[in-house]
């Protein structure tokens, strides 16, 4: 019997779409735009950490009552309407934070940092158990990514499996073993593969478990079983890290989005399964406030279509993370020339044009593209987002100690070089926001050009109270000679380039 759908089936995923409405797809398979994924797709992604309850909204067709002047009290028919974009919020606990660069523009490739250490725990066969069962690991070839299978073929018996969707059949790689191998003969005869891989440096095995070292720097997803489980455990000892560059876009393209949500019945016809296509970003919010402990991420999407999926669940599902979330405690980081709030263009930290609060316990991070849809007689759903308005805002809350902040609150504007700054303030306010967990590896910094004090709490303090604790707002004010407000962001990250690009 079917059974109430509760939390253990669960699942939400997502990957980049490499044109709107179309999920990435690097080996041209088929996939077409608009429509249900296949329930083989290899290449979905984890969201970051999301404790609470998530209602996504989906579009749905309008039914518009029609009354006729004869009609007394209820509607002669039901026609159909048009599919109306939703808009819907995802809170999170920031691991990577992928949709932060994507809300300000297309992240570029820049460099590879470290390469990948993985470790790969390999199973007995039973029988045959293990007969064209397959485990999916990614590489890094150049600068791109290459998607692997490994299949295992016992006593000649398989066959090598024609799915998943989205690997080629050149990197479909047999492991020959025999029945009833005991795990350590099978992770010799897959480390023997994958030590045939120029990218791959080294598979050395202990145990049945096998400790893979790739070759190339960049960051890869953790190796996955797949459709045909093997039962394989996967483990990471060192993150490989990619690192990417955003120029903030001026134009209305946004990077846009897939998403995979499925409530699952022991029933399998019963699932309830959607995707959800062309989700841009409308507003993301980064939250570092001490009292959370962790970093929290507020991600506000509008999407334009969804479909229900009849293909069935994903029979691929991502890896987990395993990256670890962002402490809010050592996360957000200051530097000479890259303070969280500067006056001018140079500044040491601490010194006369460091504008930072003393103290700081919260600090907010809004990105706004106040999207819309445009719509095409053609079709029913609006298949073009427009990027509007950029709306950029910084709250900070803390304990000042000079009236500096105020002056930048209350005073007129002048026009200072190219610049309007503050008519009795030194120069215009500007911002490095970085979160940081390892200096060369993984962390994300935005610089921001020009803000503008627009609010500003004064107050008189009780006893209670202790102190004077000052909560501002800050806003993007006019941009540099290219009418950027972010005006550098780069980021290196654990996150592959099929997320920051959409493309391999």
């Amino acid at each position: 019997m079917s059974y109430i759908y509760d939390k253990s089936g669960q699942r939400l995923f997502f990957q980049r779409e490499e044109s709107y409405g179309k999920v990435y797809d690097p080996e041209s398979s088929g996939i077409t735009a608009w429509t249900m994924i296949p329930a083989n797709y290899a290449h979905w992604r984890r969201f970051d950490i999301i404790p609470d309850t998530l209602e996504p909204i989906l579009p749905k067709i309008e039914k518009i009552k029609q009354y006729d002047i004869s009609d007394s009290k209820h509607a002669s028919s039901i026609a159909e309407g048009n599919i109306e974009p939703q808009e819907f919020t995802i809170s999170m606990d920031a691991q990577a934070l992928e949709f932060l660069p994507c809300a300000i523009g297309n992240p570029a490739y820049s460099s590879h940092g470290r390469a990948a250490v993985q470790t790969i725990e390999c199973v007995a066969d039973v029988s045959g158990s293990l007969n064209e069962t397959y485990i999916l690991v990614d590489v890094i070839n150049t600068n791109a990514v290459k998607h692997l299978l490994f299949w295992f073929d016992v006593d000649s018996g398989g066959s090598a499996p024609t799915s998943p969707t989205g690997i080629n059949d050149s990197n479909r790689i047999e492991v020959d073993i025999s029945a009833n191998d005991t795990a350590n003969t099978v992770a010799t005869a897959l480390a023997d593969k994958l030590d045939d891989q120029a990218e791959i440096t080294s598979a050395t095995v202990s145990g049945g478990t096998i400790t893979v070292t790739h070759a190339n720097n960049g960051a890869v997803v953790l190796p996955h079983n797949g459709a045909s489980s093997p039962g394989f455990s996967f483990g990471i000892t060192t993150h490989g890290s990619t690192v990417y560059t955003v120029t903030e876009a001026l134009d209305t393209n946004i990077p846009s989005f897939t998403l995979h949500l499925e409530l699952q019945n022991t029933t399998s016809g019963e699932d309830i399964i959607y995707d959800i296509f062309g989700c841009v970003v409308n507003e993301v919010v980064v939250n570092v406030g001490f009292g959370d402990k962790i970093v929290r991420c507020d991600v506000t999407f509008k999407s334009p279509y969804a479909v229900r999926n009849t293909n069935g669940r994903a029979t691929c599902p991502p890896s987990r993370k395993y990256i670890p979330s962002m402490p809010t405690m050592n996360t957000l980081q200051e530097a000479d020339n890259a303070c969280l709030l500067q006056s001018g263009t140079t500044s040491t930290v601490n010194g006369t044009d460091d504008r930072t609060p003393q103290t700081v316990e919260r600090v907010a991070l809004t990105i706004n593209n106040n999207v819309s849809f445009q719509s095409d007689v053609e079709s029913q759903f609006m298949k073009t987002a427009i990027a509007g308005k950029r709306d950029v805002f910084l709250n900070i809350v803390g304990a000042i100690t000079e009236t500096d902040l105020l002056q930048y609150w209350q005073e007129k504007y002048k026009l200072s070089s190219s610049d309007y700054i503050p008519d009795s303030a030194s120069e215009r306010l500007n911002s490095v926001f970085k979160l940081q967990r390892d200096a060369t590896y993984d962390y994300i910094s935005i610089a921001i050009y020009n803000l503008l004090a627009t609010e500003h709490s004064l107050k008189l303090s009780n006893v209670d109270e202790a102190f004077y604790n000052a909560d501002m707002t800050f806003e993007d004010g006019d941009g540099d000679s290219n009418g950027r407000i972010l005006t550098s962001t780069t980021i290196a990250s654990f996150i592959d380039r099929t997320i920051m690009l959409g493309t391999q």
